[in-house]
Formats: C-alpha cells, structure tokens, sequence
C-alpha cells in the first residue's frame, strides 16, 4: 500500500505557508498522488517567534514576519509593520514614549493659565467692556463713599443701579463696594493657585510629579463665594 503524500500549501501572493493537508490520489495513475498549484511536498523548515516559511523560486526560506506590530520611534511617531521581510528598526519601543518633560511642564503651566481664566469667569461676566464697567461701578463706589453731599448725576454707574443693587444711591454703593471687595479677594485666591501651581510644576523632576501637581489643584467655585 502506498503511503499518502503529505503536501504543503503556500499563499499565491506571497508564497507563505498556509497548512498542510493529504494529497489527493490521482486517479488516471495507481500509487500516485496529485499536487495541486502553490503547494509542494517539501516540508517548510521550523520558524521561531516572528518568523515565517517562505516558498520562492522553487524552495522555502524562513522571512521576518511582523505584520501586525506597532512600535514607537523616540521622536512619539507611531507605526505599524504591513508587509513581510521587515523587522522594528533597533531604537523602537513598545509603547509611546512620555512627552519630553520640559514640554510636559510647558503644557501643564498653559493649563494652568486657562483653567485659572476661566475660574474667573465663573465671577465675572466676560468682556473687555464688561470689565470697564466693573471697573467704573467700583470707582464711583468708592468716590461715594468719601463724599458728604453726592449728586446722583455724578454717578451714572451708580444711579443705573438703584432698585437692582439697592434703593438708594447709598444702598448701591454699598452693594457695589462689597461685591468689589469679595472679588477681589476670590480674585487673589484664583491668582494664588495660579503662581504656586505654577512654580511647583517647574520645580518638578518626573512626569508623575507634574501630574499629580494638576490632579491635585481646587479652585474656588461661585459657591464659595
């Protein structure tokens, strides 16, 4: 009895070995065996981690097989290998490297700066008009208050207000003075943070410092006020 023929298929593309299988008797001839196209009989030779069997040009070789890997080049660029015959470059990483820490401490203090503006915001109606007119309110409040005999059409600020921030000139500008007075005092707290945050992230030595640094921030919120 005729032993089977074992035969080894590779891919018609690429020649990689796909399987093996039992050729099929031919049957126009006793004890022979058919080999159907991309496959041979000759076994493919033992391949390791990241390998592969190759067919080309009538033998096998063993090939690079990392199609599928990812890698990172120190300079955080991110690839991936598609094709056969290429191997990770020899400065690659397996994950993407943390962003160099002057940048990390560059785009924490930025954070920083933002997150304490719109803190502000959260007291204050934004605007560069907005802000002249607080600015205006808190000066004719403070005039008010130094002046024994005041005349209403010196304090238009003041005088718009009367029967929201008070009845009287004298209620409005009490309201205004301090309000005035608990911005700035939210005002200096917001700008506290802000340097202290600041200074501890440049005086930072690793990534997890920096991080912890922001993770650990508390701003004032309206509430507090």
């Amino acid at each position: 009895m005729t032993t089977p023929t074992t035969i080894f298929h590779y891919a018609h593309s690429t020649g990689v070995f796909t399987g093996q299988a039992i050729a099929d008797p031919n049957p126009e001839v006793e004890g022979d065996y058919l080999i159907p196209a991309f496959a041979t009989t000759s076994p493919p030779p033992p391949t390791g981690e990241n390998e592969c069997a190759v067919f080309v040009d009538g033998q096998w070789n063993v090939t690079p097989d990392w199609r599928g890997h990812t890698y990172w080049l120190p300079d955080r660029s991110e690839h991936t290998i598609t094709e056969l015959g290429i191997a990770p470059p020899v400065d690659t990483l397996d994950e993407m490297p943390p962003v160099p820490i002057d940048d990390m401490k560059r785009d924490a203090c930025a954070r920083i700066d933002s997150t304490a503006e719109a803190t502000r915001l959260l007291f204050l109606t934004p605007g560069a008009g907005q802000a002249m007119t607080y600015q205006a309110k808190e000066a004719e409040a403070h005039a008010l208050a130094q002046d024994a005999n005041p005349d209403p059409a010196n304090y238009p600020m003041l005088t718009a207000m009367i029967g929201i921030d008070g009845d009287t000139l004298d209620e409005v500008g009490e309201t205004i003075r301090h309000r005035a007075a608990a911005w700035a005092l939210i005002g200096a707290e917001i700008e506290r943070i802000r340097q202290i945050a600041k200074v501890a992230v440049r005086a930072a030595d690793t990534h997890k410092e920096i991080e912890t640094i922001l993770d650990g921030l508390t701003w004032p919120a309206p509430s507090d006020r």
